[in-house]
């Protein structure tokens, strides 16, 4: 019928959209149902490197979508090189929250060729999950506490995930390489010392404790020894996480010089998925042709397609 406009879900979808006893609050399942008449929805933007990884990326982002319930659209585009990742920033500009970056295994990458993944952290104007493999269920999500700008927003994605399941939450305070006569004394201060402590880290810690339930400081705070890089991999080494997810690198050249790149270092080396927070900007200028995206309506399935 001419003008006749379909509804964006049947009643038989809406009951296949919800698993059936899965945890959910009312605003929750009208953002994933009737996501215009619920609370703010997160935009999405998935993009690959080459289309050898699309099907793993897509299972991937409509398992993830389960806990961020966002509208998804797909770059059509492979992703490669530097011109590609500037067409794909000025659609990223275009007011999503996150893009998905699939990354293939590169286990043959050759020696002093920076990852790609770092020119999708740097360069993209908004957070970057970078999908990179094995994509595993969330159990167990590290997360990097920086004490740097860009920290809240990283809290903002911790909370998206580990609110909505059994997640256990690691977090490593990262903090500055010290000459050995003063390291014990950062180290070694305690955790009710840092929880209460006027840094940003203590406020961090405070925030994170309160809005975890159930969230145990004591048995989850992580202090490492030694350079930041070495703090990070040790931990990985040992609490084996699902996902990364940590703030930026400063933006300025002289406050990566001094704070550390710890996300450039990260991404050359790190097996897993990585989330990048950074503030979303809404507007990029950029003299490049507009790329191509199409829509995607997704409904959560029943299991967990492509996530063992």
């Amino acid at each position: 019928m001419p003008g006749h406009r379909r509804p964006l879900l049947t009643m038989d979808e809406v009951i296949h959209t919800v698993n059936p006893g899965e945890p959910a609050t009312i605003d929750e399942i009208i953002a994933r149902v009737w996501p215009e008449f619920g609370v703010p929805t997160l935009r999405l933007l998935v993009c690959h490197q080459t289309t050898a990884e699309i099907e793993a990326t897509h299972a991937y982002v409509q398992y993830l979508n389960r806990f961020l319930a966002g509208h998804v659209r797909f770059f059509e585009d492979n992703v490669e090189t530097r011109a590609d990742f500037e067409a794909l920033a000025t659609e990223a500009g275009h007011g999503y929250d996150l893009v998905i970056y699939g990354e293939p295994v590169q286990p043959h990458r050759p020696l002093f060729v920076p990852s790609i993944s770092r020119l999708a952290a740097k360069i993209l104007p908004t957070s970057v999950l970078v999908a990179r493999p094995p994509h595993r269920r969330l159990e167990k999500i590290l997360f990097l506490a920086r004490g740097r700008e860009f920290d809240p927003l990283a809290v903002d994605w911790l909370m998206r995930f580990a609110k909505l399941g059994e997640i256990t939450v690691t977090v490593l305070v990262i903090l500055p390489r010290a000459p050995a006569m003063y390291s014990h004394l950062l180290h070694k201060v305690g955790v009710n010392h840092w929880l209460a402590s006027d840094t940003p880290w203590g406020e961090l810690l405070r925030r994170i404790n309160r809005e975890l339930s159930g969230w145990q400081a004591e048995d989850r705070l992580r202090f490492r020894s030694g350079s930041p890089d070495d703090q990070v991999r040790t931990e990985i080494e040992e609490s084996n996480p699902d996902l990364v997810i940590v703030g930026a690198d400063p933006t300025r050249w002289w406050q990566r010089r001094t704070a550390g790149a710890v996300v450039d270092q990260l991404l050359e080396w790190v097996d897993r998925p990585v989330l990048v927070a950074k503030p979303a900007l809404r507007s990029v200028t950029r003299r490049v042709a507009k790329p191509r995206s199409r829509k995607i309506q997704w409904t959560l399935p029943e299991t967990e397609a492509g996530v063992p």
